[in-house]
């Protein structure tokens, strides 16, 4: 039993199937790794508009697999590229979201068999 994410949404997409399923949340998992890379890579160098750029994909997977505790953390980080804020002012809510989305990708690996390169 998933305790950080919820696999209903998905289910009801692809009716039930075990196979689709797999291949959605195995394609999904590594675009999500690839997405907090670069939101941090992004961070860091101030790039504003490519924040909200991986936040905004990021938020799509965080809402179909109902991981409401991360959505608060994106859209501080969001509005922080909105008002072109300072690393400083981001860097503990970005380090929390991180950890938490981090959870959620680790429990999600193990329980579909995933094996990624990150």
């Amino acid at each position: 039993m998933a305790l950080y994410y919820n696999i209903s949404n998905l289910n009801e997409r692809h009716e039930n199937d075990a196979v689709l399923i797999q291949i959605n949340v195995k394609s999904l998992v590594l675009l999500a790794e690839v997405k907090l890379i670069k939101i941090e890579k992004a961070i860091s160098k101030k790039k504003y508009d490519k924040v909200l750029k991986h936040v905004s994909k990021l938020n799509k997977f965080l809402v179909l697999f109902e991981i409401d505790e991360c959505l608060e953390y994106a859209e501080a980080i969001s509005m922080w590229a909105d008002n072109q804020g300072s690393k400083k002012a981001i860097e503990e809510v970005f380090k929390v979201y991180k950890v938490r989305i981090e959870k959620v990708l680790k429990e999600m690996k193990r329980d579909f068999k995933i094996v990624s390169s990150t």
